[in-house]
């Protein structure tokens, strides 16, 4: 048993040399590997192809986010000439109308003195063979639609609501002698449209000066019995008339709801001092001071100073409510604004207290004046 265990012991002893070098080479060998995959080459291929990868992708999304910004942009522009070209057409149509309307309604306007005895400048509502009942009971919840399908113009450019207004009962004839007489005609804006003998606004004729009575203005009734005074907006040779009946009848307020200039066409004569403090002798009679202007949204409020020459020193401040979002043949943009001007006029001067007329006019004197004492008297009996 005992040479067994010398061969065994000599074999452990010749093998454990064998053991001891082979155990660098294995150290060795795994310490080289492991600096290698901790610091590559940088000419590594994969390393290379998985850069210009990332780059790629990241190239790629930066392109797809290009074009949905450039799609995004051309959308909101498509959009935007859409809606301009929406708007430019239904503004296009309302111009189209509105020309069509001012070709029928503008030969009835008075041309400058030289040319108002033109035989065209009378004018003659067309007539309508048609015939359309006439309702006077609408409901609040049809009215919308009832008046969509009424201003609809049909192939001859003619609405159902001027066929219904053609068939409304003529309004009675009255005696307007006194505005036709050779010194007055002239006085006039319009051909058409007279103050009625008995109704109109007479002045005090100064001797020697024929028509110098006369204003092309007429008294109407309000509620409870207040008045009013409707007149076509003066024309420069009428400036000195407008201030004598606002001295002469003791006028402390002027509505105006006309621009000077509408659509090149002149509506008024600017009859009051354009700059602070300036002031205006119309006929050399009166003097007219501006001593205030306060502008709002759509209207001006000035306070202007009224005193006569010749007959007294005293002097009155009259205020001047000018509205000018109104357009001739036309509605304001915003209704509500038109009543919120109404009330700010009887804030300041109250129908109940109102022992002078109101002054109110617009170009005619007829369509936006009407409208404005309509509105004007059916508020003020809600209030009453």
């Amino acid at each position: 048993m005992a040479p067994s265990v010398t061969t065994l012991g000599s074999s452990t002893t010749t093998m454990a040399p064998i053991e001891t070098t082979m155990a660098p080479t294995t150290v060795a060998t795994v310490a080289t590997a492991t600096e290698g995959e901790s610091a590559p080459s940088p000419t590594d291929p994969v390393l290379e192809e998985g850069l210009r990868n990332d780059i790629r992708i990241l190239l790629i999304s930066m392109g797809i986010a290009l074009v949905l910004v450039i799609f995004a942009f051309v959308c909101s522009i498509i959009l935007f000439k859409r809606k301009d070209k929406t708007k430019r057409k239904s503004q296009s149509k309302y111009q189209k109308s509105s020309s069509k309307r001012l070709e029928r309604l503008e030969r009835h306007e008075l041309r400058e003195r030289g040319s108002r005895d033109d035989d065209d400048s009378d004018y003659t509502w067309p007539l309508f063979t048609d015939e359309i009942p006439v309702r006077s009971d609408i409901p609040v919840s049809e009215f919308p639609d009832y008046v969509i399908d009424m201003t609809a113009e049909n192939q001859h450019d003619t609405s159902k609501l001027a066929i219904e207004y053609q068939q409304l009962s003529s309004v009675p004839t009255l005696s307007y002698e006194v505005a036709c007489l050779p010194q007055n005609i002239n006085l006039n804006r319009f051909r058409n449209i007279y103050p009625y003998d008995d109704s109109r606004v007479p002045l005090k004729e100064i001797p020697g000066e024929l028509g110098s009575d006369y204003i092309n203005a007429s008294f109407v009734s309000g509620y409870c019995g207040n008045r009013y005074i409707a007149a076509q907006a003066p024309l420069n040779e009428t400036i000195d008339h407008f201030w004598r009946m606002v001295w002469e009848y003791e006028i402390e307020a002027i509505v105006m709801l006309t621009k000077c200039v509408e659509m090149t066409r002149e509506k008024s004569a600017q009859y009051w001092p354009e700059s602070l403090s300036e002031t205006i002798t119309p006929g050399d009679r009166l003097s007219v001071t501006l001593s205030s202007s306060t502008p709002y949204a759509e209207y001006h409020i000035r306070k202007l100073l009224v005193k006569h020459l010749t007959e007294s020193d005293k002097t009155v401040t009259v205020t001047q409510f000018h509205y000018t979002a109104w357009p001739d043949h036309g509605v304001p943009d915003n209704v509500m604004s038109v009543i919120r001007f109404i009330r700010h006029v009887r804030k300041l001067f109250p129908a109940a207290s109102q022992d002078q007329p109101l002054l109110v006019h617009c170009s005619a004197g007829v369509g936006r004046t009407g409208t404005f004492i309509t509105l004007d008297i059916d508020d003020a009996a809600d209030e009453g």
